[in-house]
């Protein structure tokens, strides 16, 4: 066995790409792991990027390694696949959910009938279960 190498042993930040998505509501890992949905973002793409995915709600978090990228694909292994389930609603009932949005958007009050976002922005879950209160009071 040789000893490494100097000139093979480098920061990874000179080797490979790190990128971060947020999906849009309704895209699924499968969906992600078809090299179709990379197509807006392939040319930025190459072999072994990695690509962290957090969706607005933060109900999970993943990440996959780019395999090979083209000019409008590329394809993607899942590396690793968490449920978060200290974002699960703080309220859901029949009529309202309290949900944290991530983001600037904070915590939210969404009409579950229509899925309406009635307010957002609050800090804490608190925050946004008074708020409802006052909402169904004016109501």
């Amino acid at each position: 066995m040789k000893p490494l190498s100097g000139n093979k042993f480098k920061n990874a930040e000179f080797s490979r790409n790190l990128f971060a998505i947020t999906p849009p509501p309704g895209v699924t890992i499968e969906d992600m792991k078809k090299r179709e949905y990379w197509t807006n973002v392939a040319k930025f793409l190459k072999q072994f990027s990695r690509i962290e995915v957090m969706p607005r709600d933060g109900s999970f978090f993943a990440e996959f390694v780019v395999t090979s990228a083209g000019p409008n694909w590329a394809n993607v292994v899942l590396r690793d696949f968490v449920e978060l389930d200290n974002f699960k609603p703080a309220i859901e009932d029949t009529e309202f959910s309290v949900k944290l949005q991530g983001g600037d958007d904070g915590w939210a009050v969404i009409r579950n009938s229509d899925k309406v976002v009635l307010g957002n922005g609050f800090d804490t879950s608190d925050d946004a279960k008074t708020w409802l209160e006052s909402y169904k009071i004016t109501e």
